[in-house]
């Protein structure tokens, strides 16, 4: 089974997690484009099982519109008030769905709207988990395979930006919603990583993260490899490491 990333930042969210059978998609973000996201998919929409959306935020549900209207789409009742959807599912915190060989447990994330991250079972690759814009994040998983997790900024880059002049609004929003550096050590740390094959940090701020001191920072502290969602990556996903 393949990850494909087609965006992870606040211009837009979108990964594709399938085989040539079957696929979800989590988050559609504005600027990622049906037709980028059907090129993704070789142009075979059928095998689109479901559309799984963290929250209402642009970057994340503004193309879920478009996509109901070829995909089922799953999210919160916020998403469904707020994008004015018809036909989506409304998912709750704890309530697993299944469809096709995929099982999605969405629990909730720590935002200022509300917000799930996810886990997805398949056989293929196990149990993964997603998880984006999040302050915090206090539960341990169990058996975990993969894990996509948000590592915005670090303190560090965030008071320099502040002291040159970043306003004081936007920076405030950043620490109460957003992972910092050192949050994502410490969740990842507080899981059993023991059969964890792949890391991916998604949606890292432009302004306020350092890619290679993330990288770094986590691959010492994990003793795992680090690889960072950009659109065009693809990571062969599976259920044990080679």
């Amino acid at each position: 089974m393949k990850l494909q990333v087609l965006g992870s930042s606040s211009s837009g969210n979108c990964y594709i997690l399938g085989n040539d059978n079957e696929c979800i998609i989590l988050e559609v973000g504005k600027n990622i484009g049906m037709l980028k996201l059907k090129q993704a998919l070789k142009f075979n929409v059928s095998k689109v099982k479901g559309v799984y959306i963290s929250h209402q935020h642009d970057d994340h549900s503004g193309m879920a519109k478009d996509c109901e209207r070829i995909f089922p789409v799953y999210c919160n009742r916020s998403v469904i008030e707020a994008k004015g959807l018809q036909c989506a599912t409304e998912l709750k915190h704890g309530k697993k769905v299944m469809i096709g060989g995929f099982t999605i447990l969405p629990f909730d994330a720590d935002h200022d709207v509300p917000c799930f991250g996810f886990i997805v079972k398949h056989e293929e690759i196990g149990n993964l988990l997603f998880l984006t814009d999040s302050g915090s994040c206090e539960y341990e998983f169990k058996n975990l395979n993969h894990i996509l997790i948000e590592c915005n900024y670090s303190d560090e880059v965030l008071a320099k930006n502040i002291e040159n002049g970043m306003n004081p609004v936007v920076a405030k929003r950043v620490l109460g919603t957003h992972l910092e550096l050192h949050a994502c050590r410490d969740v990842l740390l507080s899981q059993n990583l023991s059969n964890v094959y792949n890391i991916v940090l998604i949606h890292l701020s432009q302004n306020n993260s350092d890619e290679e001191k993330f990288r770094e920072v986590l691959s010492r502290a994990t003793g795992k490899p680090i690889q960072i969602a950009k659109p065009g990556l693809e990571i062969e996903l599976k259920n044990k490491p080679y």
